[in-house]
């Protein structure tokens, strides 16, 4: 084995071959290794997509709770009162406080 080695490296023509034969290798590593680096990417953005599908699907499952409160309990409308219209019972006092920018000195 190491006989042949040494005959086929003292011929110039076979230093070009295994040159050739080198450059040819680290290339085909490297494209395998940019592969892998794609692939890897390709699974992280899966992950990602993955994880805003099960947030949406479960806002999606709260809103319809909701709808379906809604639908059946009066309390939820008088919640929905008091939330967006600033609805107060007889006898109850509302107080809103300034946000820190709107105060004046």
């Amino acid at each position: 084995m190491f006989r042949l080695l040494k005959t086929i490296l003292q011929d110039s023509g076979s230093w070009l071959l295994l040159v050739l034969l080198m450059v040819t290798v680290i290339l085909g590593l490297t494209a395998l290794f940019n592969r892998y680096d794609r692939l890897d990417n390709s699974k992280e953005l899966l992950y990602r997509l993955e994880y805003d599908i099960w947030v949406m699907q479960t806002e999606l499952e709260q809103k319809r709770n909701w709808l379906t409160r809604l639908e059946t309990d009066p309390d939820a409308w008088e919640q929905v009162g008091r939330e967006k219209m600033n609805y107060l019972s007889p006898g109850e006092v509302l107080i809103t406080f300034a946000p820190d920018g709107d105060s004046k000195n």
